[in-house]
């Protein structure tokens, strides 16, 4: 792999940043995936030992890896954003998407959100 690639471009992230991505993403799975759950009594009794102590190295790694992307970042930059579309911008979409993906989960209706963040310019109906 040429060092061009391993670097990232204006356009893309590098070989090296989506490695901490998917490393990163591989040991949050697994860390849930062996964690024994449960109460506390489970989580540390005598049978779940080996679930907890990889769990734990897991998470130590994952830590130490945490770290080193960290430190890449601050020597790798990050590409340029893609170009975004005004109406993305626009403070009234940003609110409308929020109060549309939040309503369904959260039992509120779209209206009850916007009156909760209003609008400047816009006119409130009473």
């Amino acid at each position: 792999m040429s060092v061009s690639k391993m670097r990232s471009s204006p356009l893309r992230y590098g070989a090296v940043t989506q490695l901490f991505h998917w490393l990163t993403v591989a040991l949050v799975g697994t860390a849930y995936l062996v964690s024994p759950g449960g109460s506390e009594q489970r989580v540390y009794s005598a049978a779940f030992d080996t679930a907890r102590q990889t769990h734990e190295t897991i998470g130590i790694v994952l830590f130490g890896l945490v770290l080193m992307r960290i430190l890449w970042r601050l020597y790798e930059p990050t590409p340029e954003p893609p170009p975004m579309a005004p109406w993305i911008k626009s403070r009234r979409a940003s609110r409308g998407c929020i109060s549309m993906s939040a309503s369904p989960t959260s039992g509120n209706s779209p209206m009850r959100w916007a009156k909760l963040w209003p609008v400047r310019g816009s006119r409130r109906r009473t």
